[in-house]
């Protein structure tokens, strides 16, 4: 009940004469008027301590409620932003994804369909070259299928060097090869396995374990022609898409390997002999005097 409300009720009340009655009135006016002072009075007191004026306190509370709901829409704001955010950058994420998705999809298919082309060329040489009964001609038309193709190399040589080669790598399936480069030399660790050697660059990195050069060696005209095919591929690095060797020095170990597994000398062989069956004798060193020899 507001100040105004209560001076109203107690002035109606002073305004009311009593009527003569039988009964004594329980209330003098005099009494009447000294409570109405003194609950003024209280009253008074209460409005400038305790209790506001009604009024007061309406505008208070409606300018709290109105802050509150000021703050209330302004976080609803943030988190509708916040969210149209999250959702916008999920969209981003989802869309760079997938797109990163479709160029490696379409990466691979490249690769794909050019190894199929590839391998279906490669077959047709092949049955072509066996229709062929001169040796030098077969050789001629197998280094022209690959002369116009990038990082490959190739060669053949008949069938009795082959056989002396599988005997051996199968003996001794590993050995490594020095590559002189400008007044250092760089290891490469070879590994025979089935028709194949695959070359790897010693002290490369994890990432780049992956074979430099590999060798194959096609044995289809080996019992009609007593011709045996070598086809070269060099490995490119994915980062620059440059060759990881070029084509001499990729000759140039597979020629080193060949003098130690067939047409080197007692000396070679026994390093090759130790390197796979008591290498803490082995020498790099001698391996190294071995290979300048080679190119002497």
């Amino acid at each position: 009940m507001s100040k105004l409300m209560i001076k109203r009720f107690f002035a109606s009340i002073r305004s009311v004469e009593p009527k003569t009655s039988l009964f004594k009135p329980i209330i003098s006016v005099f009494e009447t008027n000294q409570i109405l002072e003194s609950s003024l009075k209280k009253l008074s007191e209460f409005d400038d301590f305790n209790i506001p004026n009604s009024e007061k306190q309406f505008d208070g509370l409606n300018a709290q409620n109105s802050k509150t709901d000021e703050f209330n829409l302004q976080e609803s704001l943030k988190t509708k932003k916040q969210k149209q955010f999250d959702s916008n950058t999920t969209n981003k994420k989802t869309k760079y994804n997938l797109k990163k998705k479709n160029v490696e999809k379409t990466y691979f298919l490249k690769k794909l369909n050019k190894k199929k082309k590839f391998k279906s060329s490669l077959e047709l040489i092949l049955n072509n070259l066996k229709n062929l009964n001169s040796k030098d001609g077969i050789e001629s038309m197998w280094n022209q299928f690959h002369d116009t193709r990038r990082g490959f190399l190739s060669s053949s040589f008949d069938s009795n060097f082959f056989d002396t080669l599988s005997t051996r790598s199968k003996s001794f399936p590993t050995f490594v090869i020095p590559l002189r480069k400008g007044g250092e030399y760089d290891f490469y660790f070879l590994h025979f396995k089935e028709n194949r050697v695959f070359y790897f660059k010693l002290l490369e990195p994890k990432d780049k374990s992956k074979a430099c050069l590999v060798v194959t060696y096609f044995t289809d005209l080996k019992d009609s022609k007593g011709v045996i095919l070598i086809q070269g591929k060099i490995d490119c690095d994915k980062n620059n898409g440059l060759q990881k060797l070029k084509l001499h020095e990729a000759r140039e170990l597979i020629n080193q390997m060949q003098n130690f597994y067939v047409t080197g000398d007692e000396k070679k062989f026994k390093l090759l002999e130790k390197f796979n069956k008591s290498f803490d004798d082995f020498d790099y060193q001698e391996l190294i005097a071995e290979t300048q020899q080679l190119r002497i």
